[in-house]
């Protein structure tokens, strides 16, 4: 049968019988996909633990590589003006910062 000059033709599962189709069985096919989801909530839990294990690694590598300072009551140290500085003073030529550092 020609449509707009293109032949139809039959998938192969449809005119010969496949071992994959004789060998379905139904009920042991709806008996696995129920397994499968009475083990999602352990595969999500495992999911969760290894992510949760991942963010501590992570964290570990970041708090690895800073340096922490002791500050005093009198060190001098840097702080950024937008926090202490009035709204219509921002430009981009005033510094970021001020003060001294230790």
């Amino acid at each position: 049968m020609l449509a707009y000059l293109s032949e139809a033709v039959l998938l192969v599962e449809v005119t010969l019988h496949t071992h994959r189709l004789n060998m379905f069985q139904e009920e042991l096919n709806n008996a696995a996909l129920r397994e499968a989801l009475d083990l999602l909530p352990s595969i999500r839990g495992d999911t969760i633990l290894r992510e949760a294990l991942y963010k501590l690694r992570i964290a570990r590598l970041h708090d690895h590589t800073i340096k922490l300072y002791p500050i005093r009551v009198g060190d001098l140290v840097l702080r950024r003006t937008k926090a202490v500085a009035c709204a219509g003073e921002h430009s981009k030529l005033i510094a970021n910062c001020e003060g001294h550092t230790k």
